[in-house]
């Protein structure tokens, strides 16, 4: 316990430097792109738990043509296979829609999703994308939420995440971004995120969905667990994948007890489930780190009862001990943690 106490302390000190020359910019707005990706969803597997007479839903099916459209269907053959985060990156990353005649894919779009669809599919998926946001009614929807998207930006901005939480989580994780995007949705479903890092790396994004149903945003802790775990993926995936693929190729098997469950969840290999199990890691320890004991445990037996990420009471133990004890950095920590895993459950 002295440890965690000499380690926050450590921190606060930290944080009040960082307090002197100014906080890391929280900047929160909606991706014309997103939204796009969001209506594509809902036209293919609509949440049915959002009440049928509300204006926005209304909105959104307002449009029969726009479900028999054949480009529908084209875009659900070339991107079917494809993971969500990767979709989602992929519209982030491109000009708004529709795009100028002349525009030509850039190779850094095309080598994130490398290893998953050549360059002349992503073409072609763009260019039936396209064609579709010109087609379809996707340009009035977007024209008629105009003040659904002002009103949830004024909810969200009186919620975001504080200079501290995201101080603490830079010193956690010994890593820095020169600011923080956070990416509300109104179309996409209630409930998801997305962490990934953007702009070379210097900058964490959060894609966020209504937290309750009906395109509620107002739960402010929530919203607040969410940024801790989605901006957590911008801290910890490069390392993952940088540290310990190794590891993760020789520990396959435990994958095996966890593939129903976490394939329903969206983690399909064990390189993604790892990633998850220390995301969640630190979702457990930030809190900690910021004093709320009680919080902490809330997630880990939530994590690791209801969502069956089991490995995560021993992930959680070994990265505090190296991380936080030892004061070893955040990779060789990870590294140690997964060796440890190795040697406890094989």
């Amino acid at each position: 316990m002295k440890f965690i106490l000499l380690f926050t302390v450590a921190l606060c000190l930290s944080i009040s430097v960082k307090g002197q020359s100014g906080e890391k910019p929280v900047n929160i707005g909606f991706s014309k792109n997103i939204e796009l990706v969001g209506y594509l969803i809902h036209l293919g597997d609509p949440d049915d738990k959002n009440n049928p007479e509300h204006p926005i839903t209304k909105e959104l099916d307002a449009s029969t043509g726009d479900k028999s459209n054949t480009l529908l269907q084209e875009i659900f053959e070339i991107a079917g296979d494809m993971e969500y985060s990767l979709i989602i990156q992929l519209f982030y990353a491109l000009p708004d829609f529709p795009l100028s005649k002349d525009y030509e894919i850039p190779n850094s779009i095309v080598n994130s999703v490398k290893g998953h669809h050549s360059k002349s599919d992503i073409n072609i998926l763009i260019n039936k994308l396209n064609r579709f946001s010109k087609e379809s009614r996707f340009g009035t929807i977007w024209s008629n939420l105009r003040l659904y998207r002002e009103k949830t930006l004024e909810i969200l901005q009186k919620n975001k995440p504080s200079g501290t939480l995201l101080s603490i989580m830079e010193q956690f994780y010994g890593q820095a971004f020169s600011s923080y995007h956070i990416v509300p949705s109104l179309t996409i479903w209630s409930g998801p995120g997305w962490g990934f890092r953007t702009e070379n790396g210097r900058t964490a994004t959060f894609i966020l969905g209504p937290l309750e149903n009906n395109y509620d945003f107002s739960d402010g802790s929530r919203f607040q667990n969410l940024a801790i775990h989605e901006f957590g993926h911008s801290f910890v995936d490069h390392v993952v994948q940088k540290t310990i693929l190794d590891k993760i190729r020789e520990t396959e098997n435990l994958y095996l007890p966890l593939k129903s469950t976490m394939t329903q969840q969206g983690y399909a290999n064990w390189e993604s489930c790892v990633i998850e199990h220390f995301v969640r890691a630190g979702e457990v320890l930030v809190p900690e780190l910021m004093g709320d004991s009680s919080m902490r445990e809330n997630i880990l037996e939530f994590h690791t009862q209801q969502k069956q990420f089991v490995y995560l009471p021993f992930i959680v133990e070994r990265l505090s001990h190296y991380r936080i004890e030892k004061e070893l950095s955040y990779p060789e920590s990870v590294n140690l943690t997964m060796r440890d895993l190795q040697k406890a459950f094989q």
